[in-house]
C-alpha cells in the first residue's frame, strides 16, 4: 500500500461567480508501507493502559474510605477527559514541524513520570476502619473489621 497525502482545497472563487471552488491534490512518493507495522505500537499502548487501569483502580479502591469509593470512580473517569482536552488543545497550537509536538509530548510524559516518581515515593498508606459485613450493623464487635489493607480478606475470616 503507498503512502498517499491527500490535501483538499477549499476557496472562495475570485472571477465572476460567486461559487466555491475545490480541489483535491494527492501526493504519492511511492513509499510502501505495511500494516502490521503498526501492530508493535498498539500492542504497547494497550499492554500500558491494562496495567495502568488496572493498578489505579486497584490503589484507588484499596486506599479510599468505602463512602467515596464511587467519586473516585468519577475523578478517574475526568482525569482521561482532561488528558484528551490537553491533546486537543496542543494540537491546535499548530506547531511548524511534527517532531516538535512529539519532543513536546515527550517531555509533558516525563515531566508526569517525574512527578508520579515523586508522589508515590512520599506517599504515606492510610490505615482506616472498614467493615466487611454490612450484615453485623448492630453487634459492635470487632471480628468484621480491619484497619489495614494486609489485613483484608476476601473470606471475611
Amino acid at each position: 500500500m503507498p503512502a498517499t497525502i491527500y490535501t483538499l482545497v477549499i476557496r472562495r472563487n475570485d472571477g465572476g461567480s460567486h461559487g466555491i471552488e475545490s480541489k483535491l491534490y494527492a501526493t504519492d512518493e511511492g513509499n510502501y508501507l505495511h500494516i502490521l507495522w503498526q501492530t508493535p505500537q498498539y500492542v504497547c499502548m494497550i499492554v500500558a493502559d491494562v496495567i495502568f487501569i488496572a493498578t489505579s483502580i486497584e490503589f484507588s479502591f484499596t486506599e479510599a474510605p468505602p463512602r467515596i469509593k464511587s467519586f473516585i470512580s468519577a475523578c478517574y473517569s475526568m482525569t482521561q477527559s482532561i488528558g484528551n482536552l490537553v491533546v486537543v488543545v496542543i494540537s491546535a497550537l499548530s506547531f511548524h514541524k511534527q517532531v516538535h509536538e512529539y519532543l513536546f509530548f515527550s517531555g509533558l510524559m516525563l515531566a508526569d513520570t517525574l512527578l508520579l516518581a515523586y508522589l508515590s515515593y512520599n506517599y504515606k498508606y492510610k490505615a482506616f476502619r472498614q467493615r466487611l459485613n454490612d450484615s453485623n450493623d448492630d453487634h459492635d464487635d470487632d471480628d468484621n473489621v480491619v484497619t489495614s489493607q494486609s489485613g483484608l480478606q476476601l473470606d471475611g475470616k
